[in-house]
């Protein structure tokens, strides 16, 4: 059996309580380390926080979302991730849920809307 540990990220978050505890977690053997894109926060911040207090748990995501970065971008953060933790990097994709997924959707009308405003003379 695999014990594995996961943070909320709603509301104030105490930094200092999570670095703790991931280096309990890793010393006690836990398997993984999840952590959620959600409520405006990324992950890889935080799995990078992480990474630099621990050594042997894995690092998850749970989940990225795929619509809110290019495929290339999120290779690129996963492929960092994975070097700066020495391989323990476990990548976790979907497509989020509505407070993601509304960032993404502004991001991109905003985008469209800059768009057509550079292309009108």
């Amino acid at each position: 059996m695999k014990i594995t540990i996961g943070f909320n990220w709603q509301g104030k978050f105490d930094y200092k309580a999570l670095i703790e505890r991931v280096k309990i977690a890793d010393q006690a053997g836990v398997h993984s380390i999840w952590v959620p894109e959600a409520w405006g926060r990324d992950a890889f911040t935080l799995l990078t926080l992480c990474a630099e207090h621990t050594s042997k748990a894995q690092l998850a995501t749970s989940i990225v979302n795929i619509y809110s970065r290019t495929p290339a971008a999120l290779a690129q953060h996963f492929a960092t991730l994975d070097e700066l933790s020495g391989g323990r990097m476990i990548a976790g994709l979907g497509t989020s849920g509505p407070t993601s997924s509304s960032i993404s959707t502004e991001s991109n009308s905003i985008r469209r809307s800059r768009g057509c405003a550079s292309t009108s003379t």
